[in-house]
């Protein structure tokens, strides 16, 4: 199967004749078509947002047994990982780059250029209501999501710090078993007149729902190499309480744009919360810094250009 899509790939490119190939996410299908296309002498670009590459590049490793790379190479055609030139990578982040990095990629050519997201204008949050603060946890239900943490966060407000007039709702659905024990968590703690889940929601719907809370929680707790909802989040001029991790950090600059905890520290995260909604011109300050931030580095336009920039730049490379 996957030395077919080798030829098939070979062929179509030899017809097409593009200048550049642009790749992104290719689990599950091998790395052949890119193979054939820089055998046509194109220059391929990858697009890194996440390990999918680092988890190619994993699965020919040679610590592996013989007869499991013979049987790899003749299920995908391809025996030795150094084969694929991968001197133009395009990365979302400089923490997924150095993961990267600390795993053997290397090149002159890299770039990183964070992802975009559509502006929908300026906006500023303020408290709505103090008597009914809304907690938001957007996140597939799933352990490196953290969203235990997140139902963690609310127990302590409400049980330890007495704040029993703040709401969490989670949008995302996952795996049943940990769903099974958040559930068990919020029983515990008490907290069923508190916590909803949402289920799962499309973008255009979460982004039209996303203004009607005060706090974007992002408990994460391995690290994410780009999170698109605290962009949109800050978009929408909510302050985000974030886990410190991976790429995170790049976007979120703790008292600034939004706080920064420890991952997988609730108590920290609870302390977030409650340090914005006892501090009114901080609340407000992080919201604009924050959606300042978005229209600045993060919009769609800024993201096409710089991509658009770097692609030509290869081009001209690849021509000389």
């Amino acid at each position: 199967m996957f030395r077919k899509n080798y030829y098939i790939a070979r062929k179509i490119i030899k017809k097409i004749a593009p200048d550049i190939i642009y790749a992104w996410q290719l689990y599950d299908i091998s790395v052949l078509p890119i193979i054939a296309a820089q055998e046509c002498g194109i220059p391929c670009v990858f697009e890194i947002a996440d390990n999918w590459l680092l988890d190619c590049k994993r699965d020919y490793d040679f610590k592996h047994s013989l007869v499991r790379r013979t049987f790899k190479f003749i299920l995908r055609g391809i025996w030795d990982f150094s084969k694929l030139d991968c001197n133009y990578m395009n990365f979302c982040s400089d923490a997924i780059k150095q993961k990267y990095a600390s795993a053997g990629f290397k090149g002159a050519n890299f770039k990183v250029i964070p992802g975009g997201i559509k502006i929908y204008g300026r906006k500023i949050s303020k408290i709505k209501d103090v008597n009914n603060v809304k907690l938001l946890c957007v996140a597939r239900l799933v352990e490196d999501k953290g969203v235990h943490v997140a139902i963690e966060t609310l127990a302590y407000l409400i049980n330890k710090l007495k704040h029993s007039n703040i709401t969490l709702d989670i949008f995302g659905a996952g795996d049943k078993d940990y769903t099974q024990r958040l559930e068990k968590i919020i029983t515990t703690e008490n907290l069923e007149k508190f916590v909803k889940f949402k289920g799962w929601i499309t973008q255009d719907n979460l982004l039209q729902c996303i203004g009607n809370y005060d706090i974007l929680l992002f408990p994460s707790v391995y690290d994410e190499p780009f999170a698109r909802i605290i962009l949109q989040a800050m978009d929408q001029g909510l302050p985000v309480v974030a886990s410190n991790t991976g790429g995170t950090s790049e976007v979120v600059k703790n008292g600034l744009t939004g706080i920064l905890v420890t991952k997988g520290n609730a108590v920290e995260m609870a302390e977030g919360v409650l340090k914005l909604l006892e501090d009114v011109c901080l609340f407000e300050q992080i919201s604009i810094n924050g959606n300042k931030a978005i229209q600045e580095k993060y919009s769609y336009r800024e993201n096409i250009e710089q991509i658009n920039n770097y692609l030509i730049g290869i081009y001209n490379q690849s021509v000389k």
